[in-house]
């Protein structure tokens, strides 16, 4: 199920949380030495946050949609999903990753209450190992709500697949997955550097 509506900005955004890696990154480019990010400044890892004009469900369906990705880092702290059309008295969402295709194995899975419409967080309990470069499978499970559909392939790391798990060729669901700043601490310079980099360009 689709619905298209007029480009509406998210009620949320993690553009705040650069601030902690630019003080951070800036002692890094005097003294390549170990520099401790705080522990809740998630690093960006993959993302996708295209205008977008349409909208998907799964309608009461008891099925799930799904988003692949990625990933550059491990672990996986969180992951965070572009929802619309929050009902009233709002949603309890529940996601599960997948490892190689849509029914591949769950490792890991969470819910968080959704309340307006926007960027909705969901953390896991402990960081989820994951192999960079290996595809991921974001799943929604019964969504009631939107998820933010955007055309053009947006996000070429990955497919969008709709509710009868077939491939939306050209569209990516909006999204981001955050590995924990905490960690970064132990990579060496070069990495730490890039991925700091790439965390303030957004």
């Amino acid at each position: 199920m689709i619905r298209r509506f007029p480009f509406r900005p998210s009620s949320q955004s993690h553009r705040s949380r650069a601030g902690h890696g630019t003080a951070c990154f800036f002692v890094l480019a005097l003294a390549a030495g170990p520099c401790a990010l705080p522990v809740h400044a998630d690093v960006l890892d993959q993302e996708n946050a295209a205008a977008s004009f349409a909208w998907r469900r799964c309608g009461g369906t008891g099925r799930s949609l799904f988003q692949s990705f990625m990933p550059r880092f491990t672990p996986l702290a969180a992951v965070a999903l572009d929802i619309r059309e929050v009902p009233a008295e709002g949603e309890m969402a529940h996601i599960r990753v997948r490892i190689g295709w849509t029914q591949g194995a769950v490792i890991a899975e969470t819910v968080a209450a959704v309340t307006a419409d926007g960027w909705t967080r969901f953390a896991f309990v402990e960081p989820v190992a994951v192999k960079p470069g290996t595809d991921y499978f974001i799943e929604w499970v019964q969504p009631r709500s939107w998820w933010a559909v955007a055309s053009g392939n947006p996000y070429p790391r990955g497919e969008a697949y709709n509710c009868g798990e077939i491939l939306l060729a050209l569209d990516d669901y909006n999204f981001r997955t955050f590995a924990p700043a905490a960690r970064v601490e132990s990579r060496p310079w070069a990495e730490v550097k890039a991925i700091l980099s790439g965390a303030l360009a957004r």
